[in-house]
C-alpha cells in the first residue's frame, strides 16, 4: 500500500491520500501481534534512517515518519520478546540497537547466539522481496569484532564470515572472506568468484582487475599449485585471453550499473584501439541514475563529459 502513488495532482487541493496511514496501521497491528516480518520492517526502517546509503536512508525515513515514538517503543518491546524466544533475526536486530546504546557486550552475546541458531538453509524469496534488507548475524558480529581491535579479532571475524559464506551461501560474506586471503591464493579466487557469480558487483570489478594482472604477469599467481591448475588454460590458451576474461567481468559489473567498471572498459578499449566501443561506454557513463536515485560517481561522469567533448571537437564520433 505504501507503494501506491497518490492519484490526485498537487494542484487539485484534495486531502492527502490515507493509504500511508492505513499501511502503517496494518504494519503496527501485525507487529503488536508478534509478527516477525512487520516488526523487522518497522525497526529496520528506524535503523537505516541514518544510513550512509542515501537511497536506503531516504526509503527508511519515508517509513519511519509514519510512526510515533510510542509506536516504535512498542515495536522494540515486541522485538525483545521475539529475541527472548530465540529468533535469530530478532536477536540480531535487537543487538544492533543495544550496540547503538553502547551495550556492546550484550550485543555481542546476542550476535554469537544468533549465529549459532541461524538456519543457514537458503529459503527462496525470504525475507519478503519488498522488505528492507535484513541484517545477518555474521555481518554484525564481524563489524563488532573488527571494531574491538583485539589480537584475535581477525580470526574471530573470519570464522563468522566462513559461517555466512560456506554455510549460508551469502555473497557479501564471500566477498569479505576473500579479502581475508592473499590475492595470489586459490581461496581468494574461489571466494571472489562465488561472490561475483551471485551478483556482487564489487566482486565482479575486483575479478576484472585480477585477470588483468594475471594477463600482464602470471608468475606471482601460478606459484600456487591449485591456482596454477585453475588458471593455466586461460593463461596459455592464446595471447590476451585473460584480458578478454577481465573485460567480461567488467561488462557484467557495468550492466549491473557499476560505473567504475564502465570506466575501466573505456580505458581498456582506448588502450587497444577499440574506438567505437570506447565511445559507446563513455555514453553509457553519461546515463543518469534510475529515477529517485542520486548519482554515486559524479567524478566519473565529469571525466566522461570531458572525453566526449574532446572527441567531438577533434573528430566525428567513431564508426
Amino acid at each position: 500500500m505504501l507503494r501506491i502513488k497518490d492519484p490526485a495532482p498537487p494542484s487539485a487541493r484534495l486531502p492527502p491520500s490515507q493509504l500511508p496511514t492505513i499501511a502503517a496501521s496494518l504494519l503496527l497491528a501485525c507487529s503488536l501481534a508478534k509478527d516477525l516480518t512487520a516488526t523487522l520492517q518497522i525497526l529496520n526502517a528506524v535503523n537505516y534512517s541514518t544510513s550512509s546509503d542515501e537511497t536506503l536512508s531516504e526509503q527508511a525515513r519515508s517509513i519511519t515518519c509514519l510512526f510515533t515514538k510510542t509506536d516504535i517503543s512498542a515495536c522494540k518491546e515486541t522485538l525483545q520478546q521475539l529475541a527472548a524466544g530465540g529468533n535469530p533475526d530478532a536477536m540480531t536486530l535487537h543487538g544492533v540497537f543495544l550496540e547503538k546504546s553502547r551495550r556492546t557486550q550484550e550485543a555481542k552475546a546476542l550476535y554469537e547466539e544468533a549465529l549459532e541458531k541461524y538456519d543457514t538453509k537458503v529459503h527462496e524469496k525470504y525475507p519478503h522481496p519488498m522488505a528492507l534488507p535484513w541484517i545477518f548475524p555474521w555481518h554484525a558480529l564481524t563489524n563488532l569484532y573488527l571494531a574491538e581491535k583485539s589480537l584475535d579479532a581477525p580470526v574471530k571475524a573470519k570464522a563468522a564470515l566462513e559461517r555466512g559464506a560456506l554455510k549460508a551461501d551469502d555473497p557479501v560474506a564471500y566477498f569479505l572472506l576473500a579479502h581475508t586471503e592473499p590475492r595470489t591464493s586459490y581461496n581468494w579466487l574461489l571466494y571472489m568468484t562465488k561472490a561475483a557469480a551471485s551478483g556482487h558487483v564489487e566482486a565482479m570489478y575486483d575479478l576484472g582487475h585480477y585477470y588483468l594482472d594475471l594477463n600482464s604477469d602470471s608468475s606471482a599467481y601460478l606459484q600456487n599449485g591449485k591456482l596454477h591448475k585453475a588458471t593455466r588454460f586461460l593463461v596459455s590458451y592464446k595471447v590476451d585471453s585473460a584480458r578478454e576474461y577481465a573485460k567480461e567481468w567488467f561488462k557484467a559489473a557495468a550492466i549491473s550499473g557499476y560505473k567504475p567498471a564502465v570506466f575501466e572498459l573505456v580505458e581498456l578499449c582506448d588502450a587497444h584501439g577499440e574506438a567505437q566501443e570506447a565511445f559507446d561506454w563513455l555514453q553509457c557513463l553519461m546515463k543518469p541514475p534510475p529515477t529517485g536515485k542520486k548519482e554515486q560517481w559524479p567524478q566519473l561522469v565529469v571525466k566522461a563529459k570531458t572525453r566526449l567533448a574532446g572527441l567531438r571537437k577533434t573528430t566525428s564520433p567513431p564508426t
